[in-house]
């Protein structure tokens, strides 16, 4: 079976060593998700959160980008242990811009979900950059990231441990 932390580790060390090369740019991001959750404990629940993103890119061509970032999608910002909040970590997210002001992003990453067990898993995604200047963009992402408390047991998952997260978002992201 494929070492989860592994994956992840391979995907960190390819990105960090592309980014030693290149010109680095910081980029954040703020915005407004619908996020539809499945938690095994309480069911299904939907709501809209704030989306709070920061991650760092570098150009590698005239066209693609790459770059590694983190989302925040609380549900208590202040909150921890049990507080609903969803960090998800972009380990590897690639940009490909297809016009001169139209661009599409793609990532694959690390998950932690705050529950009574805070439940730790993996998330992918993809989006659609409108170009508004050269340090500014309107994106509209989809997002989904499965969580799972019990990777450190040899037993089968129980499925009240899973908890499984889709989410839309609209963002406005700028680079400094």
């Amino acid at each position: 079976m494929v070492n989860v932390k592994q994956v992840i580790l391979g995907l960190a060390l390819v990105t960090a060593s592309q980014c030693a090369l290149a010109q680095w740019n910081f980029q954040g991001g703020i915005g407004a998700s619908y996020l539809r959750q499945n938690n095994s404990n309480t069911g299904t629940e939907s709501d809209v959160r704030p989306n709070l993103q920061f991650g760092v890119f570098k150009p590698v061509s005239d066209h693609w980008s790459m770059g590694t970032s983190l989302e925040y999608v609380p549900d208590d910002i202040a909150g921890s242990g049990a507080s609903g909040n969803l960090l998800n970590w972009r380990v590897a997210e690639f940009g490909y811009q297809f016009a001169e002001r139209w661009a599409v992003s793609f990532y694959g990453g690390a998950a932690r979900y705050d529950r009574t067990d805070p439940g730790w898993g993996y998330g992918a995604g993809l989006g659609l950059l409108w170009l508004g200047g050269k340090q500014w963009a309107l994106a509209s992402e989809v997002n989904y990231v499965s969580t799972d408390v019990s990777f450190k047991e040899s037993a089968p998952t129980e499925p009240s441990k899973r908890d499984k997260h889709a989410w839309a978002t609209l963002t406005f992201k700028f680079r400094f």
